[in-house]
């Protein structure tokens, strides 16, 4: 317990004109919101949250990078060999859908 008023500052003040650096999430929303919605099923299929199939992480890393293979989507951050052979077909699939629907070629994807 504290007694008076005692003022602790959270983190050091920026000084004047000092903006802060954009976070930078260039990633494709359109998959990334089909993505979330796959995931959404799956996990109400499998009957967990839907973090347990793939955090959002991964997902917007699927959605920068469009793996069109499963090695390529073993890189994702999150994604392990058994989550690999639960749902890897269905998100690569929902990749090759959209990335197909909008025109995105093999050279713009890896794997």
């Amino acid at each position: 317990m504290l007694a008076g008023n005692l003022v602790v500052p959270l983190t050091e003040p920026r000084p004047e004109g000092i903006v802060a650096p954009e976070t930078g999430e260039d990633y494709d929303e359109a998959l990334f919101l089909r993505l979330r919605r796959l995931r959404k099923v799956v996990a109400d299929l499998d009957r967990v949250p839907p973090f347990v199939v793939f955090h959002d992480r991964s997902l917007k890393e699927m959605a920068k990078i469009y793996p069109g293979t499963g090695v390529a989507l073993l890189r994702v951050y999150g994604v392990s060999e058994a989550k690999l052979k639960r749902y890897g077909r269905r998100f690569l699939d929902a990749i090759d859908k959209h990335c197909a629907e909008q025109g995105i070629g093999p050279e713009q994807r890896s794997g």
